[in-house]
């Protein structure tokens, strides 16, 4: 993500992809991890992006966004990225990471997560809004069924962080959190109801939030670079918190060797 995010920045291309085939992770030998990126088939630059009427449903629909897979018309930008790379550490944590701990039978026949991928696009997407809904709906459906093992108990600090990050930032307006308002917009049939922001709620790292934009995917992609930044240092301190697991596990197994 670290790469994705400079790609961002330094080239404005956007992936679009971010998928568990499109990510390749190498452990060496001193215990240090490297990732790397590939696939850019659906990538684009953002600037032709902001030209769209009707941004493309690109991706691996398990890993998804919603508003990809809802093909709104919303801009698309990186936090659909980001979105995606929660489905993917959910759907690890849940399956499992290796061999050793996958148990695909009880994911696909019994836990809920298995409507990510049955069904065409907005059953998909239905079924994401559903569980994503609010932050006890998240736990109770997705989070609670992640294998009972302490590593993945660090997993789901992970997602927990990075998806109050996305969906639950305290930097914009009540509406963007959860994906509540987006249902009561619904609602009200394309009429949405008039929202006055307040002074701390309009601003977030100097960027300006429009007070009239009620869709939470809207009022999310005004500032999405300034979120994602917070994502990527999320993550980066949660990446640092596993390389220094993964040494002292090492450094562990070879004093017992010895």
């Amino acid at each position: 993500m670290a790469a994705h995010t400079a790609i961002v920045k330094r080239c404005g291309i956007l992936h679009r992809d971010i998928s568990l085939q499109n990510i390749l992770i190498h452990r060496m030998p001193s215990s240090e991890v490297k990732g790397m990126l590939i696939d850019f088939d659906y990538a684009v630059y953002i600037t032709d992006l902001k030209w769209e009427q009707q941004p493309d449903r690109t991706g691996t629909p398990p890993y998804m966004s919603i508003g990809n897979l809802e093909n709104s018309n919303v801009p698309r930008t990186s936090l659909d990225d980001w979105e995606s790379l929660i489905y993917i550490l959910c759907w690890l944590g849940t399956i499992g990471v290796n061999s050793a701990n996958q148990n695909f039978n009880k994911f696909e026949n019994t836990l809920p997560i298995g409507g990510w991928r049955s069904g065409d696009a907005k059953a998909c997407a239905s079924q994401k809004r559903l569980h994503l809904r609010t932050a006890d709906n998240f736990k109770h459906t997705i989070l609670e069924h992640f294998i009972a093992h302490q590593d993945y108990y660090f997993l789901v600090r992970v997602v927990k962080e990075l998806y109050t990050t996305l969906f639950y930032n305290s930097k914009v307006s009540p509406r963007t959190r959860g994906l509540n308002a987006l249902t009561e917009l619904e609602r009200h049939l394309g009429e949405p109801q008039p929202y006055a922001a307040q002074p701390h709620e309009t601003d977030f790292l100097d960027h300006q939030v429009n007070p009239d934009t009620t869709n939470p995917f809207e009022r999310r992609a005004e500032i999405a670079e300034a979120i994602a930044d917070k994502l990527l240092s999320v993550f980066k301190d949660f990446r640092d918190q596993a390389c220094s697991r993964i040494v002292a596990g090492s450094l562990a197994n070879s004093l017992r060797a010895i």
